[in-house]
């Protein structure tokens, strides 16, 4: 049996008929040993070749469904609540703080119609002040206020301790009631 070698030019080196003569440094059986060699190289290049096509077709998928999610996306939904009475809040000015953890809170109402939240105040600073109390109405769900009702009281002498009453009118039924407190320095409320 004569074995004849083509040698391929430089040109060729790297092709893939070139690759696909040689074998190990000797020349391949002919084409059924070429694409058994093409297999095996499919095989070991075919899972990071599907994965990357997996990832190209993901991506595009997600900037589609992005791209389109503002045109085909409903609205959301808001709820307007009926609004009761809403009283304005008296400004503090800059001496104004904090007294939220001095009030204790006794009742709430909830039902619609005429509401009040009631309790104690203390004043715990060192001198008097003016103290201010804004009881706001929310209902289930929201954060809508649906009515605000403000106890204010002047002078109030340090580490005295006062009842307060804030009263409103509320066209629903309440969820719950939140209180607001502050203090400010005697004089500052009108």
């Amino acid at each position: 049996m004569v074995m004849t070698t083509e040698r391929p030019s430089p040109s060729d080196e790297g092709s893939s008929e070139a690759r696909s003569t040689r074998v190990a440094g000797r020349r391949a059986d002919g084409p059924a040993q070429a694409s058994r060699q093409d297999v095996h190289r499919a095989r070991r290049r075919g899972p990071g070749l599907l994965i990357l096509l997996l990832v190209v077709a993901l991506a595009t998928v997600g900037v589609w469904v992005v791209s389109h999610r503002g045109s085909d996306a409903p609205a959301p939904s808001s709820v307007d609540h009926p609004q009761g009475t809403v009283q304005s809040v008296p400004a503090l000015g800059s001496s104004a703080i904090n007294v939220r953890n001095d009030v204790h809170l006794t009742s709430c109402t909830l039902t619609s119609g005429k509401v009040a939240a009631k309790g104690t105040v203390k004043n715990t600073e060192k001198t008097a002040r003016d103290l201010v109390i804004a009881a706001q109405w929310l209902p289930l769900g929201s954060g809508d206020t649906i009515g605000l009702g403000v106890w204010t009281a002047r002078d109030v002498p340090a580490g005295k301790t006062v009842s307060w009453s804030a009263t409103a009118t509320i066209p629903v039924a309440a969820d719950r009631c939140i209180l607001l407190a502050q203090s400010a320095l005697t004089g500052t409320l009108k």
